[in-house]
Parts: C-alpha cells; sequence; structure tokens
C-alpha cells in the first residue's frame, strides 16, 4: 500500500507540474498575442493615417484639375468667339488685301522694303578680308509675300525650258552630278577624247547688272504680264542695308545684283543663267559643237560646267560664253576654274580672260564637282569614299553626343539626322554597284560599333557587350537594319540584321563567332555583301 501511494503521488505532482507548464506556455503565447495585437493596431493606424493623406491629396490635385478645366474651357470658348468674328468678317485680311492691290496696281513699293538687316558670317576660322566674310540679310516678310504672289504669276514663264539648268522645279543637284559622270563614262567606254571645264561666276549676285536683268524682263514678259513687269521693275529699285558691329551700326547701300534676301532672287538668276546658255546654243554651228553629244552645257545656279571633244572648240565657246555674259555684268573667275583634259584634245591648256588653265591629271588631283571626284574610268567606289570621308569627320565632330551614354535608339535618331545625309545627299546619281554598297555597309557597321561601344579585348579578340542592345528586336532592328542606311534606299535588309537577331540573347560574343554565324546565315564568303 505504501509503494502504491507513493506512485499516486508521484503521477499527482507530474501532473500538476504539467499544467503548470501549459498554463505558462499558454500565458506566453497571450502575451506575444498581445505585443503582436498591439503592433497591428500601430501599423492600421499608420496605414489610416497614410491614406487619409494620399485621399487628401488626390482631393486637392482634382480640385486644381478642375479649375484647371474650368480655365481652359474659357480660354478655348473666348478664342472660338475671337476666331469665329475674324473668320465671319476678315478685317486683318481684307485690310491685306487691299494694300497689295493698291501695291500692285499704283507700283508704289514702300521704301522700307527695301531695307535689309545684314549679318556677316565668316566662311573661315580667322576672317581677315572682307571677300572671307558671307552677308546674309534679312527683310521684310511683307516684301517677301508680295514678291512670292507676284512670282506665283509669272513663274510658269521663268521657269528654265532646256535641261541644261538643274536649279529649277522638279530638278536638284543629283541631276547635275550625275550628267557629268554620265559624259565621263561614256567617254571612257567608247575611247573617245573629251576635256571639260568647272566655271564659276565672280560673285554672281553682287555683279548681276540690273539693266541687263530689266531689259530681259520686258523683252520676255512685257506683253504677257505688264503688271507684273512693272512690279518686278520696282523690286529692282536701289536699297541699303544695316549693319551691326561691335562699334556701332554701319549702312551701305545695293544698287547692283539681285535683291538680297528677296524670294524672287533665286528664280530670277537661274533665269538669266538658262537664257544665257540658250544664247549660247544659239550660236552653235550647223549640228551642235560636238556630234556626238546634244547636251553639251549643264548649270547649276552660278556653277557651269562645259565639255567638248576638242580643246580649240571649247576655247571658242568660252569666248562666246564670256561675251553673252557681258551683257548681263558677268564675269567667270579663272582662279575658281578647272579644266580636265582625256585623250588627245588638241592641247593641255586653255587662256581664260588673260589667264592660263592648265588641265588637272586625274592621277595627281582629280577633277571635282561639288566635291566628287569626276573624270574618265572613276569607280563608284571612290565616289562613295568621297562621300563617307565628309559623313566621317561629321560623325567625330559630333562624337561627343553620338558615343554619350542617351539612350541608343536616341543616338540613332540622331545618326540618321545629321550623318546619314551628308552621305546620301547624291546617293541617287551613283550606280549600286557591291563595292560601293559594301563601303557605305561597312561605314554604317563601323558608326554603330561606335556608338554601341565595341571593345578590344586583351587577346586581340573583339567582345561585345549586348546588354544594351538586346532589349527587344524592335530596338535592334533599329539599332543595326533601321537607322536609315543602305536599306532605306535599296530596298534590301540590313546587312547585319540577321546576325545581331541571331545573337542577341547572348551576353557576350566574340569576333570568331560573329563571322562564323554570318557565314552560315548568308552563306557566302564572310566580307561578301549580303545582297
Amino acid at each position: 500500500e505504501f509503494i502504491v501511494e507513493v506512485i499516486v503521488q508521484q503521477e499527482a505532482q507530474d501532473a500538476e507540474n504539467t499544467n503548470v507548464l501549459t498554463n505558462m506556455r499558454l500565458l506566453r503565447i497571450l502575451r506575444v498575442a498581445k505585443i503582436t495585437r498591439a503592433f497591428r493596431i500601430v501599423r492600421l493606424v499608420r496605414f489610416i493615417r497614410s491614406l487619409r493623406t494620399l485621399l487628401l491629396c488626390i482631393g486637392r490635385t482634382l480640385r486644381a484639375m478642375a479649375w484647371s478645366a474650368v480655365l481652359l474651357f474659357l480660354i478655348i470658348f473666348l478664342f472660338g468667339l475671337i476666331f469665329t468674328d475674324i473668320s465671319t468678317e476678315l478685317p486683318g485680311a481684307e485690310a491685306m488685301r487691299k494694300f497689295f492691290d493698291h501695291v500692285l496696281q499704283s507700283y508704289s513699293h514702300p521704301s522700307e522694303w527695301y531695307q535689309s538687316f545684314m549679318v556677316l558670317l565668316p566662311k573661315t576660322c580667322a576672317p581677315l578680308l572682307p571677300k572671307e566674310l558671307r552677308p546674309i540679310c534679312l527683310t521684310s516678310h511683307l516684301s517677301k509675300t508680295f514678291a512670292r504672289l507676284v512670282m506665283n504669276r509669272i513663274m510658269a514663264e521663268v521657269q528654265p525650258r532646256l535641261p541644261h539648268q538643274c536649279c529649277a522645279k522638279h530638278r536638284q543637284s543629283t541631276d547635275y552630278i550625275w550628267t557629268m559622270q554620265r559624259v565621263m563614262q561614256i567617254s571612257h567606254e567608247w575611247g573617245t577624247p573629251i576635256c571639260a571645264i568647272k566655271l564659276d561666276l565672280e560673285k554672281a549676285f553682287d555683279r548681276l547688272d540690273r539693266i541687263g536683268l530689266a531689259s530681259l524682263i520686258v523683252s520676255k514678259l512685257g506683253t504677257s504680264h505688264p503688271t507684273e513687269v512693272k512690279n518686278l521693275l520696282a523690286m529692282l529699285r536701289e536699297g541699303g542695308a544695316c549693319i551691326p558691329t561691335i562699334w556701332g551700326e554701319g549702312h551701305t547701300d545695293m544698287n547692283s545684283g539681285v535683291r538680297q534676301g528677296g524670294v524672287e532672287s533665286a528664280t530670277l538668276f537661274a533665269w538669266v543663267i538658262s537664257v544665257v546658255i540658250e544664247e549660247l546654243d544659239a550660236r552653235a554651228p550647223p549640228g551642235g559643237w560636238a556630234t556626238a553629244c546634244p547636251l553639251e552645257e549643264q548649270a547649276y545656279m552660278d556653277d557651269l560646267l562645259l565639255w567638248d571633244g576638242q580643246l580649240a572648240r571649247l576655247q571658242t565657246r568660252l569666248g562666246i560664253l564670256q561675251s553673252i555674259l557681258d551683257k548681263y555684268g558677268l564675269r567667270i573667275n579663272p582662279s575658281k576654274s578647272s579644266l580636265l583634259c582625256s585623250g588627245n584634245v588638241g592641247g593641255t591648256h586653255l587662256s581664260l580672260l588673260g589667264h592660263r588653265i592648265e588641265a588637272l591629271k586625274p592621277s595627281e588631283a582629280p577633277w571635282e564637282v561639288m566635291g566628287l571626284p569626276v573624270f574618265p574610268g572613276v569607280k563608284e567606289s571612290e565616289v562613295v569614299a568621297a562621300l563617307i570621308a565628309k559623313a566621317r569627320n561629321k560623325f567625330y565632330a559630333a562624337q561627343d553626343v553620338l558615343c554619350s551614354r542617351a539612350p541608343i535608339q536616341q543616338r540613332m535618331r540622331l545618326l540618321d539626322r545629321i550623318i546619314w545625309p551628308a552621305m546620301s545627299w547624291c546617293i541617287g546619281a551613283i550606280f549600286p554597284t557591291q563595292s560601293a554598297i559594301v563601303l557605305i555597309n561597312d561605314f554604317h557597321v563601323h558608326c554603330v560599333g561606335l556608338m554601341a561601344k565595341f571593345h578590344r579585348m586583351p587577346d586581340d579578340l573583339f567582345i561585345v557587350s549586348v546588354r544594351g542592345l538586346s532589349e527587344d528586336r524592335a530596338s535592334l532592328y533599329m539599332l543595326v537594319g533601321g537607322s536609315g542606311g543602305v536599306p532605306d534606299f535599296f530596298g534590301a535588309s540590313g546587312p547585319m540584321l540577321d546576325i545581331a537577331l541571331e545573337l542577341s540573347t547572348r551576353p557576350c560574343l566574340r569576333l570568331l563567332d560573329f563571322l562564323l554565324v554570318s557565314e552560315n546565315i548568308h552563306g557566302g564568303s564572310r566580307n561578301s555583301c549580303p545582297r
């Protein structure tokens, strides 16, 4: 019995200890629950305060937007009333129409129209002489509007009728370059001798005689457009220009040449040059100057090109041309004229206004037209190389911006705006040979590589980080194939587009992988053009 009683007492003590431990655990759980509940209450209070602040901000914003909407509605309503009155009554437009009608019929132009504001722009880095400055004149916008109205009435009469003048409606400098390149190409293919001279008129816009221009206007347009002719003659009146300097303002008279800053000046001057070429052709012997080619002159504003098969005949034509130019006060500038002779043309030099002009040899110094090499046997790749050289200089001049940390899409748009036009302004005059396309593609990829920061590894292999280029396929397409290169002109896909899309998912690539993928995709030589 004693043993049983001891065992029962021990079990009772164990049960009491178990109950005490359980109670302590429950007490701890309750304490933790209270603390957690307190934290939750605090967080809930903070959330309610933040929500209240957010709702107050939204309310204030909506209130401000409501006032802004009311104010915008009032502004639109007031402008609607104002412009409704103007559109129905048109007091300003009616007064301007009456003023222009009065000027057109009375031929009395305000003297303020012919007082210009002249700004001198330097032609060189450090100009020292007046000829190293280019004056730009700003004239009255009312005079420009009136001149445009008058010129629109006679535009069909003053447009060049012959294809010699390339500065006219539906014509461009590409025609000027392509014509000379085609002549040189035919001369090289047929093996015929050719001599060509590039002429520049000395101070053409300033030396044009206003009396000769007025006589031309009267003889050509006097019977068909008498009112417009009288207004054109009134536009040739004497004028002046105000020149601001650091020492004060100066004033100069402009009594010769076409009106600086006038919208009619370029059209009238191009018309005069086309008339000069027509008179030169009219004095040609029967059958033309050269029987092999019906077109022997080409002009782009004041730049003239003449070619022939014999140097003596070209000398005769130059003499006749200068005599015709004398009637309009124009003079050829021998210092800026250059001669090209290919084959047996009967000499190597010309005499122009007492100056001896020696022929250029293509092997020593290429004969250039608008900065592009043009001579018999010239390759398209050489012309493209000259364009790429100018585009490369412009790229490195803007390298700080093009190779900056700005987004690649924006920098590619900038490349399309400033670099590609410098290389493609006359791309239509170049036959798309494989070598020319390869040069354009190589320059395109070179620019993209510099902008994407391609760099060289120590083991003399290129490694390309495409972390910033593989954001999406559209950005990568614009980077490689859609930035205004050969795809836009020749209708082909970008030469590196498929390669870049193939490798766009890789973190990095080496030059060997790059070339292998190029060979596998296009199935040809690594250096060959895709299309």
